[in-house]
């Protein structure tokens, strides 16, 4: 009898375990204010990549900016703008994204950035901020 129960408690911690971890690593839309915007700072790192950095950032930002606007289903596409990146004073390259990102499309576009998503190209973001 003590076998039977130590396997349905183990049986159940299993499905609870496998709900909790399926919630956790659920992609979801995100619904961001209207008139919201976000400041993206990332830095570029390349090796051999040709054009420079300023393409090796552009064409980057081009590349991940598709990871939000995908998954962003409850803003129309034509409403998300990514303005073209500009290197500023302090070495990052600077993006500004309408509507504000969400906490899932900041997770995808940093993970997108820093990932080796383009050849001899890493990103690092350094800042996002967003303003209602």
């Amino acid at each position: 009898m003590k076998r039977v129960v130590s396997y349905l408690a183990l049986a159940i911690a299993t499905v609870v375990g496998i709900v909790v971890l399926m919630d956790a690593t659920q992609n979801r839309p995100d619904n961001p204010p209207p008139g919201s915007s976000s400041m993206l700072a990332f830095t570029v790192s390349i090796r051999d990549f040709p054009g420079g950095e300023q393409t090796a950032a552009r064409t980057l930002m081009a590349v991940c900016a598709a990871t939000v606007d995908e998954a962003t289903v409850t803003v129309p596409a034509p409403a998300r703008e990514a303005a073209e990146a500009a290197e500023a004073a302090d070495g990052a390259w600077h993006v500004t994204i309408t509507p504000a990102l969400g906490e899932h499309g900041r997770k995808r576009l940093e993970g997108c950035l820093e990932d080796v998503t383009l050849d001899r190209v890493i990103g690092h973001v350094t800042d996002v901020r967003t303003s209602q």
